[in-house]
């Protein structure tokens, strides 16, 4: 699960699909579907916004799962709203129209050569690097309409001390930060992505 908005409300949801996903195998005996659970996230966020007593949450989630044995993954994104949309690869927050269309690009031109769009071939550096594109692309778009607005909202470019990339390796006990020397290698990385692709 990713997420996009107010931290707080980002670790509330995780924290109810947490115990949602615990409380279904207790019950069940197995692991609740990636889709059932993705049906959840979206009623949950869709609550609030019933009645006047509380505020609707201020976050949208990713929730990326594999279907079912041989299945592909798969990728839902959550609005606040509680509407549910299934993508092969999505952007949320502040310049995420920006971002979108850059990914959409990236994705037919995939298709264009003959790959299967949204096959994944590579490692966490590949994923990570692709995040840190749409980051990156999102920020420079929302501080080109921040200045043209002449907006008093402060953004400032991504950099490696800003930039924050959890890994949890197949196989590992648990997930581990990566180094400054790694985010700075793929800061780098996708800034000459970005410049190759305009």
């Amino acid at each position: 699960m990713g997420g996009s908005g107010y931290a707080a409300d980002v670790t509330y949801q995780a924290e109810l699909l947490r115990h949602l996903a615990l409380k279904f195998k207790q019950t069940m005996g197995y692991v609740i579907p990636g889709k059932l659970l993705a049906k959840d996230a979206a009623d949950l966020a869709q609550a609030p916004t019933q009645g006047g007593k509380h505020r609707p949450l201020g976050c949208s989630c990713f929730l990326a799962y594999v279907g079912g044995e041989g299945e592909s993954p798969m990728l839902t994104r959550i609005d606040p709203t509680g509407q549910s949309f299934d993508l092969w690869a999505g952007t949320a927050g502040r310049g995420m129209g920006s971002a979108s269309n850059w990914l959409q690009k990236k994705f037919e031109s995939q298709a264009a050569q003959g790959q299967q769009v949204g096959a994944w071939e590579g490692d966490w550096k590949e994923c990570a690097r692709l995040c840190v594109c749409c980051i990156t692309k999102a920020t420079l778009s929302a501080m080109g309409s921040a200045k043209h607005a002449h907006s008093s909202v402060k953004l400032k470019p991504l950099t490696a001390d800003t930039l924050e990339v959890l890994v949890w390796e197949h196989g590992s006990a648990a997930p581990r930060l990566c180094s400054a020397e790694e985010r700075e290698e793929l800061l780098q990385q996708a800034q000459s992505l970005l410049g190759e692709d305009g």
